[in-house]
């Protein structure tokens, strides 16, 4: 049986394909784990990551109470350059399934919060949690599994794991639908076979109430 790789930091993914071209792992591999926030483990890391001019941000916010208190703790862009770079080097249709783990990293900032999961910020949440601004890791995942894809020749599979979409619902009483995020695999479908151009500078500082 084929193992599942998982992988926690580009140089990784970069050591899996110099096993590839060496011919010490077998082809296809059936699934690829991309842990793309492990790095940010330690409070050091997180607070580079605050004062990085080229970082995007994550803010926590905890809509139980009257003042939404933001902390930003995610990763910064160059780190998703670099995953591209590495993946556009792997042999065309050697691996079948994708899965982009953009679970919470082990921290003390984890702990504050009651609920710990990752929303992307289509609308926010009624819950205390985490809310991507801007797209900037959604707009990041899509760019590495459109260069997957390419490479897959469009035969590879992709999946999210520690994230949910919140999707406002139209109705009488305005409530919200919670949906695992689980269309990945339907939105790279869609996906140009090039990868798309991406505005990787400075996102906007969102304002603070």
């Amino acid at each position: 049986m084929i193992p599942q790789f998982v992988v926690t930091c580009p140089s990784d993914l970069a050591r899996l394909a110099g096993e590839i071209s060496s011919g010490q792992v077998q082809l296809p591999i059936t699934t690829v784990e991309l842990q793309l926030l492990l790095p940010l483990t330690t409070s050091d890391e997180v607070e580079r990551c605050l004062n990085d001019a080229e970082s995007f941000s994550c803010h926590a916010y905890d809509l139980r109470t009257t003042r939404r208190d933001a902390i930003k703790v995610l990763s910064l862009t160059p780190m998703f350059k670099t995953w591209r770079l590495v993946w556009s080097e792997f042999p065309p249709e050697a691996v079948q399934n994708f899965i982009f783990n953009i679970n919470l990293p082990a921290s003390s900032i984890v702990t504050t919060w009651a609920d710990s999961k990752i929303y992307w910020r289509r609308s926010v949440p009624n819950t205390g949690g985490l809310a991507i601004l801007e797209g900037r890791v959604y707009q990041a995942v899509l760019i590495l599994a459109t260069v997957m894809r390419i490479r897959s020749k469009g035969k590879a599979n992709f999946s999210l794991a520690g994230a949910e979409e919140y999707v406002a619902m139209q109705s009488q009483n305005d409530r919200r639908e919670e949906i695992v995020f689980s269309s990945l695999n339907l939105l790279m479908a869609r996906q140009p076979t090039c990868v798309p151009n991406f505005d990787w500078s400075r996102p906007k500082v969102p304002h603070k109430n």
